[in-house]
Parts: C-alpha cells; sequence; structure tokens
C-alpha cells in the first residue's frame, strides 16, 4: 500500500530532477567542492585546483592541498559517488537527485508519524515533488545543499519513526544524520535545531543521563573525524576560516529590520522571478503566486497551532504545531544565522511550506469556500511549477547554448592545451587545465591555446569598462590581437591563441 501511495510523488519528483539534470548548462557554482572530490579520487587528498580562481591577496589559502572552508563529509560522499559511478557533470548531478529523493521520502514519514491525514500527506508530497526550486536543486552538480537538507530531513524521520518503541537507537540515528547533515554544509545546524525541539517536545521526560550520551556518540565520532584532518595542517585551517567568515563576501546579518527586508528579497523574492531591472517579461513574476500561497498558509497554519487543544483531542492529532514550529526554527535560522542570502538554500525550508499548506488545507470543512480556495491556489501553484519546470526542458540550455559550442574544442584539443574559462569546463577537459581568470592573464601572462567567454565572464569584462578601463583595453587588445575567434555562439565565444 505504501509502494503505491508513494509512486505519484516519487515519479512525478523523478521525471522533473531527472530531465533538469540533462537540459540545465552547467554553472560555476557546480566546481569548488566537486572539483576537490575529484583531486581526491586521483591524488588522495582534497584539494580545489588553484585555477578554479579562488585566491586571496592577503592570506595564504593552500586550497589546492586542504580544504577547510567546508566541511569535508560532503566532498568525500561526493568523491566516493564518482569513484563508483564515474567522473562527470551528469553523473554528479544525479548524486543530487537521489538526495532530493531521500529527502522526498524522509517527508513521508515526518508526516506519517506525525499523524497527518492521508489524502493531505499525498498532496504534500506532489507539493514537493513538483516544486521548481526543490526540483532545480536535485538536479544541480551543487549537491551540498540539497544532501544537508536531505539528511537533516532524515533526521526528524529517523527520530519520529523509532522513538516510541527504541528510543536510544532513535537518538544514535537521528544524530548520526545530524553530525552528516552538518559535516555536509553548515545549514546543519537547523536541523539540528529542529531534532532538539522534536526532542524535548515528545521525550523531554524520558531524557536521563545516558539516552544523551548515546544522542552525542555520532557528534564524537565526527568532531574525532573532522579533527584529525583539521590536524594535519591546523595553521592553514585558521587561515582558510578567517578568510572564509572574516574576508569573504556575503551580507552579514543582525537582529532588525534590514536582515528582514534582504532576506526575503534576496532569497524568496528571487527565487520565485522578481529580479529587479533585468528586463525579464511580464510573466516571469507569476511564481509569486506561490510564495503568496506559502504565506498565507503559514500564517492560518500558525493560528490554528496557536488555539487552545479540546480536552478530548490527543497532542498527537495536533501536527500544525510540529510543523509550524519546524518552519519557524528553519525560516529565522535562515535569516537570522545565515550571511549569504542565496535561493540555493530554499530546498531546506520550501518542503516546510508545502506542509504548512497540506495540514492547513485538511484542516478545512470539507465543501467550504476557503477549502474550495485553497484548492484552487494549490492547482494553480503545482501548474506554475510545472509551468517553469517545462520551460527549462524547452529551453534546454545545455545542449543548445552550451554543448555545441565545446564540441569543436573537444575534438581538436591536445593533452598539453590549457584553457582560461568558466570552471564548469574543467569537467570537459579537466579542472588542472582549466584557468578561471577574468583578466585574460594580465598579472600572470597566461596565454593558453584557448579561452572560453561565457555569460559570467562577458558580464565581468563589460563591467571593466566603467570600473577599469585600462583593464577593458587589455582584455579586448588580448582577444583581437592574439586569439582568433575559433566558435561563436550567442552565450559563448570560443578564442583560439594564433600561432
Amino acid at each position: 500500500m505504501r509502494i503505491k501511495f508513494l509512486l505519484i510523488p516519487v515519479a512525478l519528483y523523478l521525471v522533473f530532477a531527472a530531465g533538469l539534470v540533462f537540459v540545465q548548462r552547467p554553472n560555476p557554482d557546480e566546481t569548488p567542492f566537486s572539483s576537490a572530490a575529484i583531486t581526491f579520487i586521483q591524488h588522495g587528498y582534497m584539494g580545489i585546483p588553484k585555477g578554479m580562481g579562488i585566491t586571496s591577496k592577503e592570506f595564504d589559502l593552500q586550497l589546492d592541498k586542504y580544504v577547510y572552508i567546508h566541511p569535508p563529509f560532503g566532498i568525500l560522499a561526493q568523491a566516493a559517488w564518482m569513484k563508483v559511478f564515474g567522473i562527470g557533470l551528469f553523473n554528479l548531478r544525479f548524486m543530487a537527485v537521489f538526495f532530493g529523493l531521500l529527502g522526498l521520502l524522509a517527508w513521508y514519514k515526518i508526516l506519517e508519524k506525525l499523524g497527518v491525514d492521508k489524502k493531505a500527506i499525498l498532496l504534500i508530497l506532489i507539493m514537493i515533488a513538483l516544486e521548481f526550486n526543490y526540483n532545480r536543486r536535485g538536479a544541480e552538480g551543487r549537491v551540498l545543499d540539497i544532501m544537508c537538507s536531505a539528511l537533516a530531513f532524515s533526521a526528524w524521520a529517523s527520530y519520529l519513526s523509532f522513538r516510541e518503541k527504541r528510543f536510544a537507537i532513535s537518538l544514535f540515528l537521528s544524530g548520526a544524520c545530524i553530525v552528516m547533515s552538518g559535516l555536509t554544509h553548515p545549514n546543519g545546524i537547523i536541523g539540528l535545531f529542529g531534532l532538539v525541539f522534536l526532542v524535548l517536545y515528545y521525550d523531554r521526560r524520558n531524557l536521563n543521563i545516558k539516552n544523551i550520551a548515546v544522542f552525542l556518540v555520532p557528534f564524537l565520532i565526527g568532531a574525532a573525524g573532522w579533527g584529525a584532518y583539521i590536524l594535519q595542517n591546523v595553521e592553514v585551517f585558521k587561515t582558510q576560516i578567517r578568510w572564509q567568515y572574516l574576508s569573504a563576501t556575503g551580507f552579514h546579518p543582525g537582529l532588525n529590520l534590514q536582515t528582514v527586508m534582504y532576506d526575503i528579497k534576496s532569497r524568496y523574492l528571487l527565487a520565485y522571478g522578481y529580479i529587479e531591472n533585468q528586463g525579464f517579461p511580464i510573466y516571469s513574476v507569476l511564481p509569486l503566486f506561490i510564495l503568496l500561497m506559502y504565506f498565507f498558509s503559514v500564517v492560518f497554519t500558525g493560528i490554528n497551532a496557536a488555539k487552545t487543544r479540546k480536552e478530548s483531542e490527543p497532542e498527537a492529532a495536533r501536527p500544525e504545531r510540529i510543523i509550524f514550529a519546524l518552519t519557524m526554527i528553519c525560516f529565522l535560522s535562515l535569516m537570522f544565522l545565515s550571511s549569504h542570502k542565496w535561493t540555493y538554500h530554499l530546498c531546506l525550508i520550501v518542503p516546510l511550506f508545502a506542509a504548512c499548506t497540506g495540514i492547513f488545507w485538511a484542516g478545512l470543512k470539507a465543501g467550504s469556500f476557503p477549502k474550495h480556495l485553497l484548492t484552487a491556489a494549490v492547482i494553480i501553484s503545482m501548474a506554475l511549477s510545472s509551468g517553469v519546470n517545462f520551460y527549462r526542458f524547452k529551453r534546454n540550455s545545455y545542449f543548445r547554448d552550451y554543448a555545441p559550442y565545446m564540441k569543436k574544442i573537444v575534438r581538436e584539443i591536445r593533452p598539453q592545451d590549457t584553457v582560461i574559462g568558466p570552471s564548469y569546463a574543467g569537467f570537459l577537459f579537466g579542472f588542472e587545465r582549466v584557468s578561471v581568470d577574468f583578466n585574460l592573464g594580465r598579472e600572470n601572462g597566461n596565454r593558453p591555446e584557448y579561452i572560453i567567454i561565457d555569460p559570467e565572464y562577458t558580464m565581468v569584462i563589460n563591467g571593466y569598462k566603467s570600473k577599469d578601463p585600462k583593464l577593458y583595453a587589455y582584455t579586448q587588445k588580448v582577444l583581437s590581437a592574439e586569439y582568433l575567434i575559433f566558435d561563436d555562439g550567442p552565450l559563448f565565444k570560443v578564442y583560439k591563441l594564433l600561432r
């Protein structure tokens, strides 16, 4: 029965996520930590090649030898995945598909154990499966975000699944999932906040020294493993952490209105189509309807959660309280603790928005106008999410905008040739042969055989016109006097060195 119940959302998720694997053109965020994983496979240590462009004039980072700017588990997991399935962008993206599916299945267990109505569970799972932000994170080579979220959801699911009959095992398993989540991405701490809330809500009276010790075992193992890696070079660890958190760019949050507005604008409004002064068509803002539906659903779920429980009503019959609390924990943590207001992190919270919507829908009186209205809103939001994904399929930017302009280089490039271009070109040519250099060799005199100008290079170089006219003139001279156009497309231009 469970298999039939899950068949529809699982099938929908796999169709969209697996389809997106093949149609999205690469982006630079898919490469830094995957390149470190590839270095581990090929050389036995984690290192981001120097050519990836992550450098500092103030600090000697040594990122090509050690990676301390991010917890190591996600990198090692990527290395294991690519060791089994092969090195390649599509293979890496299917790792994200896997963890997105894991997160979806974890939500089935969470909702089931919270006693949510079966129809509402099915509705919520379908909403998650169709959610275009969740799909996109589940189909990108930037695996760490969806992996962190899926492991956090698995921690909640593990605890809720085993807490009644095997409390100690529930603490150990959920603790292990949280440790893996936190050692994949720092946002794992948000999953920890949610887990602590669940444990205190349900079992604070059952906690004792023995159970707490069992819960802490995975944390000690994780700390020992990461600590052993840090001890390989403590000074480099200190340097990278100092650079990462003191010198790296980002919005430094505070408990103020500015943080609230910046987070809403840069994370939520941007993700659902509101982009200022970018010349996008008016219909690109239609997905804001989904965000509006989420907003009202979360608000009314909170109102219902605040209502006094009837004496005849068991606490287990109030899943809205748990879901609303977890939603607020994630929402406020992302807002006030995360310095980067990136849309990547939405995969941690959109399932909670969907859960609030489904639970609110289930609580409305059958046949009532509010229920009909919310049903229509859910159907429209599903159609909009599906529409965004279908648009990406139709656009097919990988095979239309990217692959045709890389095929010619792949055929002709020689083993000794190097490339200046976007970092993701490393998946085609090898990361040690690719350099990310927006100055086109001005500082080091590098003259590779090929230069690939993608949309990011175009934007940066065009920005030199006003910011640094001499540098702009230099880049134009290099491209016109020392290179010839090898291939020319609307988004990509490939230059070959004149011999």
